[in-house]
């Protein structure tokens, strides 16, 4: 394993574990989340699939309940111009920091179950909002996303 210090360290090394981009099922991605997540996330997850709109669709249900006054953590595939503008708390991106600490603790958790890119990309989020300094001080925590794995 070599070192990974930066996002894009992290990236281009998540590139290089599979030949193949997309792998269909959810076999691997089911195992990893059962050793995050033995007793499942702690808070809600409200999932938008399908073949347009997407995005807008997240961006609305995230403004609905950050007015209601949820802590709100979003997700949303492709970024634009940062890898960083896919996830977000509140409204504000994800710092690299706060990734690379999600991919450090899956690729802890993974141990020699192989991953694509966008299978980090998948399970990595839900970590955010499991951070003790939203699941201590909040009650009332949702993530909402588009479904990523479909891409």
């Amino acid at each position: 394993m070599t070192s990974k210090k930066t996002l894009d360290d992290w990236l281009a090394w998540q590139e290089t574990l599979m030949e193949e981009t997309i792998v269909l099922g959810l076999d691997r991605v089911q195992l990893v989340y059962e050793k995050l997540f033995p007793n499942g996330v702690p808070f809600k997850v409200i999932t938008v699939a399908g073949t347009n709109g997407k995005g807008s669709t997240v961006s609305f249900i995230d403004s609905i309940y950050q007015q209601s006054k949820y802590k709100v953590g979003r997700s949303t595939s492709p970024h634009l111009l940062k890898y960083n503008e896919r996830y977000a708390v509140d409204g504000e991106d994800a710092s690299d920091d706060v990734i690379i600490e999600a991919f450090e603790i899956i690729e802890d958790k993974r141990e020699d179950i192989k991953l694509t890119y966008f299978e980090f990309s998948f399970l990595q989020p839900s970590l955010f909002l499991k951070r003790p300094r939203y699941t201590s001080q909040y009650s009332k925590l949702v993530w909402v996303g588009d479904l990523t794995l479909s891409m």
